[in-house]
């Protein structure tokens, strides 16, 4: 365990790490698929508050 926490003491836990195996890659989607996901959500809320204002009225 290593007591002071600074920028040098992780890179070498990070190395330790790397070394042992103790890592799984993961897959990061791109900022496009972001936006496009935002858009959905808010067509999908949209499209909800207009079938619930129509239910209104």
């Amino acid at each position: 365990m290593m007591i002071n926490k600074t920028d040098r003491n992780d890179a070498v836990g990070l190395a330790q790490i790397i070394r042992i195996g103790w890592f799984r890659q993961v897959h990061v989607e791109s900022g496009a698929s972001h936006v496009a996901r935002a858009l959905l959500i808010s067509r999908g809320l949209l499209v909800g508050m207009h079938g619930d204002i129509d239910n209104q009225i």
